[in-house]
């Protein structure tokens, strides 16, 4: 953990100790003076995904390196080290793990009687202020209505406007806020702070969860609410100004109006003395992705020269951000910062530990209940270097279903059906921990397993042109240098295993040697390029024109991931059926015998 400065009368000596590889912080001192200093700590966890606890649901196990329980150890020594401390919650705070799906399962008449377990949480540790994230209306917005009425801090989103807005229903929610703080300086004398905060999510909300908030709200782009609203903030005499962006960092710089990533594009904007961000799962400063570029310093926790933080994800750890204040030309200003962030250990805050505990047993029993069979092991332990059956089991049941949707007539009956899915939880990552579920009976959790998202399923209607892009942007997953005897030197690390989709109902190769046509992001990159091969359908090649039904879910539809012409407009049916509720409907429809189809390897890489 860093030391912090030693403050005199005339010299602010700032020292810290050299970054690890867990624990990450730097500094930067702009001009020292001799006009009284404070010191204010910003603290922010973002990107919690209900993880409540340091425990796998999935493998029944505990673990010290994530989880709330842990982070709230962290955020109780923060505020012992530093007492003037504002503490943030930056969003995706209640969706992602089986504890937030269990609760979301007995919907908002399920916190009629008591608040929802992790907002109890959050007031128990006091926090001063939350920023939603995009995560936060996947379960619909009466749910997010009373989940959020229980907090007993302010709760903002800027860029977020209700339309047809019932005030007694969004009573808890607000555009921006200034939080008023009493701090006192190196000489004891106290001095009243304005904080002001204005908080945004993606507005590409908008088609993640559009069949919950289509005419139900709107979104605005984030550089433009953020300048709206520091005005805002300075007309309501906020001191210094904080933006708590749950959004990342876009490498490429893209002034593009509606960015889901733009936290630089934040760095830019005149009125923002930090920025608290998060979204894109990272530890900032310290990973070494942010390393080598111009405008970054990975070491003293700046971008374009302002102090910024994020903190991972499932409380993985605690940002921090210390501002030391002086009051200089009529105003406070910051003039030296030191941002870090703070790994969690195995200790835990026994308060969260007892008020999670009942919520945590019956989230375990909940998962424990049997939905069918599988004569087949659902494992996704290779599933980034060749066919799976914990993936083919997906796609089946996603074919299943559309099949029963073209005899009832509800998507075109004369068009050839294929279906998309990815591993969710595979092997060959940079961790161990992916689906692995034997064969025997199958619970609940199982399903949760296999599938962690509360997707729904919607149908696109492609080209066949369209839908080779489509597998070339997923061909990024996997890389040169791979063997027999080193598989993950197949696997392109930096690429998420959510976004490497397979498209069953055809059969292909990647051809690792290539070039790749496309970036992560889905930009084209060499547009002669390509890397999949051979791609036929039903032993033919693919014909560009012809016209095909690709069964998929709704993030990768509308947008998510930036694949190549997905945008929503192509969607031919967007249900309300949970992909879940599909897997679990499919296993009945199959009987006693349950899942026992063979493996059909359909895809490979050379």
């Amino acid at each position: 953990m860093s030391r912090f400065w030693l403050v005199s009368s005339v010299l602010f000596l700032i020292s810290c100790q050299s970054p690890t590889i867990e624990s990450t912080g730097g500094e930067t001192m702009i001009t020292p003076a001799e006009a009284p200093t404070i010191t204010l700590r910003l603290l922010e966890t973002s990107d919690i995904h209900a993880y409540m606890l340091g425990y796998d649901y999935f493998q029944n196990e505990s673990h010290a390196n994530y989880g709330f329980s842990h982070t709230a150890a962290v955020i109780e020594a923060a505020r012992k080290e530093h007492p003037q401390a504002v503490l943030i919650d930056n969003g995706d705070l209640i969706q992602g793990s089986p504890l937030g799906d269990y609760v979301a399962a007995n919907g908002a008449a399920g916190l009629q009687s008591n608040p929802h377990p992790i907002i109890a949480a959050l007031n128990a540790m006091n926090y001063d202020l939350a920023n939603l994230g995009n995560h936060e209306f996947n379960f619909g917005l009466e749910f997010l209505r009373a989940t959020y009425a229980a907090a007993e801090f302010p709760i903002i989103s800027s860029n977020l406007a209700v339309l047809n807005r019932d005030d007694a229903d969004y009573s808890w929610l607000s555009k921006n806020t200034v939080l008023t703080r009493e701090l006192k300086d190196e000489n004891g004398k106290s001095h009243r702070i304005n904080i002001g905060f204005f908080g945004v999510l993606p507005p590409q909300i908008m088609v993640w969860d559009k069949q919950h908030l289509a005419g139900q709200v709107q979104v605005q782009d984030i550089v433009t609410s953020a300048r709206e609203n520091i005005e805002q903030l300075k007309q309501q005499g906020a001191d210094i100004i904080v933006a708590v962006a749950h959004s990342g960092i876009d490498f490429k710089r893209r002034n593009t109006y509606g960015a889901e990533q733009a936290v630089y594009q934040l760095a830019g904007v005149t009125g923002i003395d930090a920025i608290l961000f998060g979204h894109q799962h990272r530890v900032f400063p310290g990973d070494s992705r942010y390393d080598n570029i111009p405008w970054i310093d990975n070491k003293a926790g700046l971008i374009r020269g302002i102090p910024a933080v994020q903190p991972g994800a499932f409380g993985s750890h605690l940002g921090v951000i210390d501002l030391q204040l002086q009051r200089q030309a009529g105003r406070w200003q910051v003039m030296n910062n030191q941002v870090q962030v703070m790994p969690i250990s195995t200790a835990e805050n026994p308060v969260i530990k007892e008020l999670v505990a009942n919520t945590h047993a019956d989230t375990k029993n909940y998962l424990q209940q049997p939905i069918g069979h599988t004569q087949q092991r659902l494992s996704n332990e290779l599933a980034r270097v060749q066919p799976t059956h914990g993936v083919q089991f997906v796609q089946q049941a996603q074919l299943w279903f559309a099949e029963n949707l073209q005899q009832q007539g509800l998507i075109p009956q004369n068009l050839p059906l294929l279906s998309a899915a990815a591993p969710f939880r595979a092997g060959l990552g940079t961790n161990d921990s992916y689906t692995d579920i034997p064969a025997g009976e199958l619970t609940l959790g199982d399903l949760a397993d296999v599938y962690p998202y509360p997707n729904t399923l919607q149908v696109v209607k492609l080209s066949g042109a369209q839908v080779i892009e489509w597998l070339e942007m997923s061909a990024q997953a996997v890389q040169s240098g791979g063997s027999d005897s080193n598989l993950r030197g197949w696997v392109t690390q930096g690429f998420a295993s959510y976004n490497f989709d397979t498209l069953y109902g055809l059969t292909y190769s990647i051809d690792t040697q290539a070039q790749p046509r496309y970036d992560y992001s889905g930009q084209l990159v060499a547009e002669h390029a390509g890397r999949v091969a051979n791609v036929r359908f039903k032993g033919q090649p693919i014909n560009k024109d012809q016209m095909f039904l690709v069964v998929t879910n709704n993030y990768r539809a509308t947008g998510g991931g930036g694949f190549p012409e997905l945008d929503g407009s192509l969607t031919v049916y967007e249900g309300t059926a949970e992909i879940r509720s599909i897997l679990a409907d499919y296993l009945k429809s199959l009987g006693e015998q349950g899942y026992n189809s063979q493996l059909n390897k359909f895809w490979e890489i050379k």
